[in-house]
């Protein structure tokens, strides 16, 4: 859990790995038309037919911090100011 003094590009990180990972895509079938060569797609209209976004590979942002040599992960404001970039 990120503290208020959190970086935010780890809260959105996460933010959005979640969010993606709730993401529901419609289903789709492709028809090509032999005939006239002409390819459609149709979504489906069943709202319980659907796929979902595989996040389980999606990296997420960590920063890390360096304090004598010690490695810190969502450091405080007064441990951020002391940090190496």
């Amino acid at each position: 859990v990120l503290r208020y003094e959190g970086n935010l590009h780890d809260a959105c990180s996460f933010a959005m790995k979640a969010a993606l990972s709730e993401t529901k895509v419609p289903a789709l079938k492709v028809v090509h038309d032999e005939e006239t060569n002409e390819v459609s797609v149709d979504v489906c209209d069943d709202p319980y037919e659907y796929g979902v976004l595989d996040v389980s590979k999606l990296p997420l942002l960590v920063t890390v911090g360096q304090i004598n040599g010690i490695h810190t992960v969502d450091t405080t404001i007064k441990e951020d100011s002391v940090t190496l970039a």
